[in-house]
């Protein structure tokens, strides 16, 4: 075990002895205060919100302007024509169509974020600070998609380009794990309906050291042979785990 490592292990052994004695964690785990403007995701709700409330000004005054136009030229028109008996004004004045807001981004459209600190927060901090942080995010990014990987849960394709990347390894489509997405239903539907329900495949769960394990049958139960599938055992998660609240308690503030 290296240096880093037993460090790692020590920190995530002062946690776990905090939590048993029922101590109070927060100041062990935040050891700095974040102010509620600060959260990336609030930030870019608002960024967003204003941006549309920008963007619908613009289309609005936009739209007054045509108009304003439109109206103006039609008279320009209509005063330059003959006035007849059979004359229509409508077969010459143009005709306004409605202006509509160019289309954006969905709604919770996910970006990339890049964030830099700088300033009083980098003051006094060496490179071999910096290095260790970045070895320990790179290390929880890591397990972050191990795990998802085992859930069956997609992975940023963004994230996962730098992580190969990482370990000198080429990205590969078809290793993307994409998961069945159930629509939710619509309206006028039962939420409740049990129509295209798979059938019930006699499946048997046992609970094992905290992980579920999936048999095949009763049978297969019995012979304690579960189905072919990655499951995790308790003493890697455990490990892991101390890796992420070492982070958490001793990362980068």
């Amino acid at each position: 075990m290296s240096e880093v490592e037993e460090r790692v292990r020590l920190i995530a052994e002062k946690v776990y002895a905090s939590a048993l004695k029922e101590e109070d964690t927060k100041e062990t785990m935040a050891l700095f205060t974040v102010p509620e403007d600060c959260p990336i995701g609030l930030h870019e709700i608002r960024e967003r919100a204003l941006q549309r409330e920008i963007a619908e000004q613009q289309s609005e005054e936009s739209a007054r302007r045509k108009k304003s136009f439109m109206l103006k030229r039609s008279q320009s028109v209509s005063s330059q024509l003959p006035i007849s008996g059979d004359w229509d004004p409508s077969s010459a004045s143009p005709k306004l169509s409605a202006v509509t807001a160019e289309p954006g981004l969905p709604e919770g459209f996910p970006d990339f974020q890049r964030v830099t600190i700088s300033g009083d927060y980098c003051a006094g901090i060496t490179v071999e600070d910096y290095e260790q942080a970045a070895q320990s995010l790179l290390k929880a990014l890591f397990i972050r998609e191990k795990y998802s990987r085992l859930a069956y849960h997609r992975f940023p394709r963004t994230a996962a380009r730098f992580l190969r990347a990482a370990k000198d390894e080429k990205w590969r489509e078809e290793d993307e794990v994409l998961p069945d997405i159930w629509p939710f239903p619509h309206e006028g539907e039962d939420p409740y309906s049990m129509e295209g329900i798979p059938e019930d495949l006699n499946y048997e769960l046992q609970m094992k050291d905290g992980i579920v394990n999936v048999y095949d049958n009763a049978e297969a139960l019995k012979q304690q042979q579960p189905h072919s599938l990655p499951y995790p055992d308790l003493e890697t998660f455990a490990i892991d785990l101390s890796h992420v609240l070492a982070m958490i308690a001793d990362g980068p503030t």
